[in-house]
């Protein structure tokens, strides 16, 4: 008679809750290096910084294009008033550098001939400076434009000015180009506000 073999039962034991959590956790990917976000307070999730609005505009009743050349004064009130000052400054005349004998020199170069030529040159820049100051009214506010220094000698003369008279009003300066009067009367009216003038609409066919 064969032997009954009876299999032995091999004791399983139950997993705990621990195991289990870990068995369902997602696998975890390491961030590649240079990625990683730069660490914050600790609690707290960083806000975005706002961004800082540009400044408006400055608000004027009077543009001014100049160099040493000619100005011209740009005011609208319904419509375009456009005013034309001329310049007799004289051109600047640079060194040519050459070198030759001459009593009157002194030493480092120059000459006592350049030294007038220089100094007729800025009084009648002072002159022409003074002239355009003389066209602005004392409440107007100015914005001042050009491709030269011209512009902030300008703006220099109506602070002083304002200053010596206790008046306080908008004097701002911007580098600029040649502009043709149709764009300087747009820049103005942009600056006062006012809507661009319509334009009528085209007939098609």
């Amino acid at each position: 008679m064969d032997e009954l073999v009876i299999p032995r039962h091999r004791h399983v034991r139950a997993r705990t809750t621990e195991e289990r959590e870990v068995e369902t956790m997602p696998e975890t990917v390491a961030p590649t290096p240079g990625t990683e976000p730069a660490p914050g307070p600790i609690g707290l999730t960083p806000e975005p910084v706002p961004e800082t609005p540009a400044a408006p505009a400055a608000r004027v009743s009077l543009l001014v294009w100049i160099d040493a050349e000619q100005a011209v004064l740009v005011r609208w009130n319904g419509e375009a008033r456009i005013e034309r000052i001329a310049s007799e400054v004289p051109p600047h005349v640079e060194s040519t550098g050459h070198l030759r004998y001459d009593p009157t020199i002194r030493h480092g170069g120059g000459g006592l001939a350049q030294d007038r030529i220089q100094r007729d040159r800025f009084g009648h820049l002072r002159a022409y400076l003074d002239e355009v100051a003389g066209r602005i009214g004392p409440g107007e506010d100015v914005e001042i434009l050009g491709p030269g220094t011209v512009r902030e000698e300008l703006a220099r003369v109506l602070r002083d000015d304002d200053l010596r008279h206790g008046r306080r009003r908008t004097v701002v300066t911007a580098a600029s180009r040649p502009l043709t009067e149709r764009q300087l009367v747009a820049r103005l009216r942009d600056r006062m506000g006012e809507p661009p003038p319509r334009q009528r609409p085209r007939r098609v066919g």
